[in-house]
């Protein structure tokens, strides 16, 4: 799922989270480690007087308990909510009152507080013969009424979902994960399949840039490792000097994706795949000879699938037990 790397983010796990989407994402978040969280028909009802678009909502409190609302420190956007206006209202009253929306402001804050946003698919594809808007629509629409408000830009402390590296980062993580568990030898190639080039054909491309560009830097850091090692007698004894930070042993305490804990978003050596490969379907978003209503990116380049284009997931399975060899089911 789009929202599974969210249990990297350690510490914003006990802060006081405003949760946005819809089904049950506070079931949700609670699984995923945080405690402390509020959903936005809750953090709605604490302040009847925010939400004002639908007449039919609008409800004189009785008694009013807004100053004692615990302060929200950071925002969780799981996916496209049902009240756009009501959600884009309330995110804006929570960024721009530094979390506080009962009180009256003197200046804007900035940087914002926190946003961690799941799903970024502009469009998504259902019975209907054109794509239809998705969560990346609704992330737009708030991106752009923030600055039009405040002049200046909203920030993410992370994007989730493809084509996020994070989210292939942890997907590698699962897959060695339950390698181990099986008894199998370390996973070094992925591939990746998805129906849309902007989205999952492009982030699986860029987290292939990013896996070679992290094996140049793995290789540098070997090759100085190697270089500024030295050994000399004392007593007998063949003593090793290198660096007193243990850094000439990083690259031995990662060859083994984290064993214990989930990989930090900051540990960017955790990747220890060597390839990730992409394949195209043309079962949603893509189709051939069709106008593609979707994202706009700066490397079309990067949109081309590494391995292949096929018609559904079925072919796709195909095509990698033959490139691996594997006995056909």
């Amino acid at each position: 799922m789009s929202h599974s790397p969210l249990r990297m983010f350690k510490q914003s796990l006990n802060k006081h989270i405003l949760l946005s989407g819809q089904g049950p994402v506070e079931e949700i978040a609670r699984n995923l480690g945080f405690s402390n969280v509020t959903t936005m028909d809750k953090f709605r009802q604490c302040f009847p007087s925010l939400d004002t678009v639908d007449y039919k909502r609008r409800k004189a409190a009785p008694c009013a308990f807004e100053q004692y609302f615990p302060k929200i420190e950071g925002i969780i956007l799981f996916g496209e909510p049902i009240r756009w206006e009501a959600s884009l209202q309330l995110i804006i009253d929570v960024l721009v009152s530094n979390g506080r929306p009962s009180e009256a402001i003197t200046e804007i804050p900035y940087p914002h507080l926190p946003i961690l946003a799941c799903n970024m698919d502009l469009v998504w594809m259902s019975e209907a013969p054109m794509p239809r808007i998705g969560h990346g629509s609704f992330m737009s629409c708030l991106e752009n009424l923030y600055k039009k408000f405040t002049g200046l830009e909203l920030k993410y402390t992370a994007k989730l979902g493809k084509p996020s590296e994070i989210t292939y980062h942890y997907a590698e993580h699962v897959l060695q994960s339950e390698a181990r568990r099986l008894g199998l030898n370390r996973i070094r190639r992925m591939y990746c399949i998805g129906d849309n080039p902007c989205v999952d054909i492009y982030g699986a491309n860029l987290f292939n840039r990013r896996i070679r560009k992290l094996a140049e830097k793995k290789a540098v850091q070997s090759s100085y490792s190697s270089s500024v090692m030295s050994h000399e007698t004392i007593d007998g004894q063949l003593v090793f000097a290198g660096n007193n930070d243990g850094s000439s042993d990083k690259s031995r305490e990662h060859l083994w994706l984290s064993e214990i804990e989930e990989p930090s978003i900051e540990d960017e050596l955790n990747v220890t795949i060597e390839n990730c490969e992409s394949i195209l379907v043309c079962t949603g978003v893509f189709e051939q000879g069709r106008v593609q209503l979707t994202d706009h990116v700066m490397d079309p380049q990067m949109c081309i699938p590494s391995f292949t284009t096929v018609h559904n997931a079925h072919e796709a399975v195909r095509a990698v037990f033959e490139k691996e060899g594997f006995t056909q089911l």
